[in-house]
Formats: structure tokens, sequence, C-alpha cells
């Protein structure tokens, strides 16, 4: 005996409509490549940073600017001397997009420097310096904040100081410019002034923009003991002379007025400036009265 089996009828649609698109929507039957380039449009308005596009160059190069940051601080080598990056990209901006990066990289070629502090102790050898950390190999401007020993006229920390430096330059490719101050540990402004002879090499290095010398009393030294200690002490109250590459020329501080002037004027080769005349005070006293008859001979 055959079972029995009960009949359906279905209508003409569903017979010829496939059984997996009869419980889709009508608007989800369409072309599947449709589909594809809506899903490919979405993710493109997810993933581009269409912020910048109508922020006017201007304030995006001031986005940039407040966007770099300073990283950890490291010493140099074995020595005590402290390395400071300032102003360097941040590595997870770059990945925001193209634009972006071009600009901010741009932002930050003009403004990162890597600052060096002396804090008067053993110097750096170049073999010592295998390596800097990787903010600071793209950076393009070199600031040094250094300690000369004034006793002996000739200044021979200068000469030690500038073997490691030329070892930094060379680890520095895209170097284009060189800061550097020397604070001499002295109050004879006229010793001080000796250091010009004694950094004549320094002068010649090319990308060397700016060389100044302050003068630190050394009951003052602990100051320099610190980075926060050197910005006090870089003031025109201490500023002895400066060289510039605009000038092209020692430029001697007219800041602390007649007295610094004749002092400077006086100065001799570095055998008579390295000559102590006695008390600091006589000397300063000296100064003033040669100075004020100079006055009245112009009179």
């Amino acid at each position: 005996m055959v079972p029995f089996q009960p009949q359906t009828h279905a209508s003409p649609s569903m017979a010829t409509t496939p059984h997996h698109q009869q419980a889709l929507p009508a608007a989800r039957q369409g072309s599947p490549n449709m589909a594809i380039a809506a899903d490919a449009s979405n993710h493109e308005d997810r993933s581009t940073f269409h912020f910048f596009d109508d922020v006017p160059r201007e304030l995006r190069d001031l986005i940039y600017e407040y966007a770099l940051h300073a990283p950890q601080r490291f010493l140099l080598g074995n020595s005590k001397f402290t390395v400071q990056p300032r102003r360097v990209p941040c590595s997870h901006l770059l990945t925001v997009s193209r634009q972006f990066k071009s600009e901010y990289m741009s932002c930050a070629d003009k403004l990162a420097t890597l600052d060096i502090f002396d804090h008067g102790e053993s110097l750096p050898q170049p073999q010592e310096i295998v390596s800097l950390p990787s903010p600071a190999l793209n950076i393009s401007s070199l600031a040094l904040h250094l300690i000369a020993e004034s006793s002996d006229p000739s200044f021979p920390d200068m000469d030690l100081h500038m073997k490691w430096v030329r070892h930094i330059m060379s680890m520095l490719p895209r170097l284009r410019s060189l800061n550097v101050t020397v604070h001499a540990n002295s109050e004879d402004l006229a010793r001080i002034c000796g250091i010009k002879k004694a950094v004549a090499p320094w002068l010649q290095l090319t990308v060397l923009k700016e060389f100044e010398v302050y003068k630190t009393p050394t009951f003052m030294m602990p100051n320099l003991w610190s980075v926060s200690g050197y910005e006090g002490m870089r003031t025109p109250d201490f500023l002895v002379t400066r060289w510039s590459v605009q000038r092209g020329e020692w430029e001697d501080s007219t800041d602390k007025g007649p007295v610094l002037i004749g002092l400077l004027d006086d100065v001799q080769d570095e055998e008579d400036g390295g000559e102590d005349s006695g008390d600091a005070g006589d000397d300063v006293e000296h100064d003033e009265e040669r100075t004020s008859v100079k006055d009245e001979d112009k009179e």
C-alpha cells in the first residue's frame, strides 16, 4: 500500500525563484558587485583622515608644532653629560595619513634639536659613544652647553670637547645647524675673553651658527650640575662675547657698561690674559678710573 503523501500547490513565482533568495528583502537581491563597491567606499571613509583638508596650512603647522615632544633624557656614552632631544615627532602620529606625515616631518625638521649638557665631570670619550637613540638620528640642529676651565689661558678643555663633538657630528647625517654655549668658571673677564683664540678651530665648522661665552663665578658652578640650572645662567648679565655666522666676527657684550667694555678693549694675547693682577675688586676699580680718563680725553 502506497503511503499517503499530501500535495502542495506552489505559486508560479515560488516555483521559479531559488529557495535561498525567497527570505531576502527585495533590496538585498541586487548585483553582488554593487554591494562590494559600497563596502569598499565605507571602508575608505572610515580609514581616511579628512579633518586637515579644510584647515589652513598655518593652523596645521601650529598643530604639528604642539604635537612634537621631548623624549626621555639619556647619558652620553659613559660620561655624566645629559642628552635631551627636543621637538621631535611622535612615531604613532606618522601613520595618520601621507599628507599628515609629510607636513609633520617637515615641521620637525625645522624645529627638532639635540641638546647636550656638560655637568663639570669627566669628558666623554669618542670611542665610548657607540650609538644614539633613534629620536636623535634625524635631528638637524645640535646645541652644546659646555663648561671651560679658565685657570689655563689656553683653555685646553675646548680642544678636548672638540674631539667628542666631531664624533657626534659624524653620527648626525642631517645636521645643518650647530650652536655652542660655553660657561667659563671665572670672574676675570679679560681671561675669559682669551678663549677667542682657543676656539678658533670651532669657527671653521661649516654648520656653526653661533658661539656664545658666559662667565660663571666658581660659587655659581653648582647651578650647571643640572639641566634646569643652565637656564638661569644664560642671561645678558653673564654674557661676555658672542660670534655669529651673520656677523662673521666676535661681538663683545656691552650690557655690563663701561667696566666690561674697558676690560674687553684691553685684552692682549693669551699670555697677557693669563696674568693675574690681584684682587678682582681692585681690578674693577682700576678699570673704572681708566675708562673715565678716556672719556675726559674725548671731551
